[in-house]
């Protein structure tokens, strides 16, 4: 993991993926900010899975029941996103970088940024080909030498 800030209200998803791939902040395209309007997330969304791929990745988010938070370490393990209601700005939707449950990186330079508690959805990167991470130990114990 490689933190990097966000630069602008509504660029903590860019920042985040920035984060977690280990690239610079302008690698990653701007997606657009988390607005809770569903065309747009559907239009984010399509354009992150598309951006993943060059890198064998692919990108799916769930909600953890309340038997699932109790497991969060187990089910959740190396890097992923944490998505919920931003605590800054209450109408939007905000994104950390989480590792084996719990945030690790909060994008956002401001004091009291962050997610409300009780809003994580979870995301995680799958490999489109899990062959290819065979042999590659650098990605198998999620972190880089």
């Amino acid at each position: 993991m490689k933190p990097i800030q966000m630069e602008s209200v509504g660029d903590c998803w860019r920042a985040c993926l920035a984060t977690i791939l280990e690239v610079e902040y302008t690698e990653v395209p701007y997606f657009g900010d988390m607005a809770d309007d569903p065309s747009t997330y559907a239009d984010w969304y399509k354009k992150t899975l598309k951006f993943l791929e060059q890198y064998g990745l692919h990108y799916f988010e769930f909600r953890l029941g309340d038997h699932g938070k109790e497991h969060r370490k187990e089910t959740l393990r190396g890097y992923h996103m944490i998505v919920g209601q931003s605590r800054l700005y209450r109408e939007y939707k905000h994104a950390c970088v989480g590792k084996d449950g719990e945030i690790v990186w909060d994008p956002n330079p401001r004091e009291g940024a962050g997610i409300v508690p009780g809003t994580e959805t979870y995301g995680v990167f799958v490999a489109m080909n899990p062959a290819h991470l065979i042999g590659c130990a650098a990605l198998c114990v999620g972190e880089r030498p």
